[in-house]
């Protein structure tokens, strides 16, 4: 006998089992204001550090997203989720899970076919459809009244905006290409984001001039070093390399130490990767802002593509 889907939908619902409505509401309601309270329990904390509002927002929303990052590895968010339905699911934690269990799903794939390419599988209609309609707003706003040049900026930001999370993840999946380690992962993209962000105020920090310039200028030589040792499993060339730069670091030292100094503030400035996109923003529309989120972008995925491939022949 051929059945219909409205007939099967039918015989599917008599015959399984009816879900308690009201209970589902209490948990939902439930699960999802306790999701919100936390949030602003973890706001008011940041407030009390002594930190800005909008910082204290911004630092909400990544520990959030941490938590139901670390809990989705667990496998406790989904637990959660099959009681709370859409209390868990609405808040910014439902998008993170969203990210980190399709990740998960598709390890088994490889990371660039399968954790790269299906990551966003669930939460990229979301990214894609959302960012589409600010387009589309903004299309509205223009033809309303506004001016050609307030929409052109407008676009201009959306454009910067998602090449700043083209590099945001390029960069968290150079991280996660260094570990076969979800947790390990997760949390490492997730305080490497987090430097970055706060660079500005860390970088207020270091100006004690050229002594503070070449003690972590030798500590990124250390770094740089020890990972071309383990990488061509060489520890003669890691230390000849290592000695090669502490020599030339201490020469600049004694002969030229304001270049020390401008290359160090070079280097923090290149690390606030949030800081451009606030000055394109605010000010201006900024061809290099473009130009760095492109090169960030492309180059850590670059380096992500390298790794994986010398780690698929090893």
């Amino acid at each position: 006998m051929k059945m219909t889907a409205q007939e099967y939908a039918r015989r599917v619902k008599k015959v399984g089992p009816h879900s308690p409505l009201g209970t589902d509401c209490l948990w939902a309601f439930g699960v999802g204001g306790g999701i919100c309270l936390l949030g602003e329990v973890l706001r008011q904390r940041y407030l009390a550090l002594g930190l800005e509002a909008d910082l204290a927002g911004t630092l909400t929303s990544c520990t959030l997203i941490a938590l139901s990052a670390v809990l989705t590895t667990l496998g406790l968010y989904q637990k959660l989720a099959a009681r709370a339905g859409a209390g868990s699911l609405v808040p910014i934690t439902g998008f993170a899970n969203a990210v980190v269990s399709a990740a998960i799903e598709f390890k088994a794939e490889g990371r660039v076919l399968g954790t790269g390419a299906k990551m966003f599988t669930i939460a990229g209609p979301v990214i894609v459809y959302g960012t589409l309609s600010a387009v589309v707003y903004g299309g509205v706003l223009w033809l309303l009244g506004g001016t050609a040049s307030a929409c052109g900026a407008n676009f201009a930001a959306l454009l910067c905006y998602f090449l700043l999370g083209c590099a945001a993840i390029a960069v968290c999946e150079f991280c996660s290409g260094l570990t076969e380690n979800q947790i390990i992962a997760a949390v490492m993209g997730f305080s490497v984001l987090l430097l970055a962000y706060m660079m500005p105020s860390l970088r207020s920090m270091f100006n004690a001039g050229s002594a503070v310039a070449l003690v972590v200028f030798t500590a990124l030589s250390a770094g740089a070093s020890l990972a071309l040792g383990l990488r061509t499993r060489s520890f003669t060339l890691g230390c000849f390399v290592f000695a090669a730069l502490c020599a030339g670091l201490s020469a600049l030292f004694l002969l030229r130490s304001t270049w020390l100094t401008e290359a160090f503030s070079a280097v923090l400035s290149a690390l606030c990767l949030f800081a451009p996109f606030e000055e394109f923003v605010n000010n201006s529309f900024s061809i290099p802002t473009l130009v760095y989120y492109l090169t960030t972008a492309v180059l850590f995925l670059f380096f992500t593509a390298q790794g994986i491939e010398k780690r698929r022949w090893n």
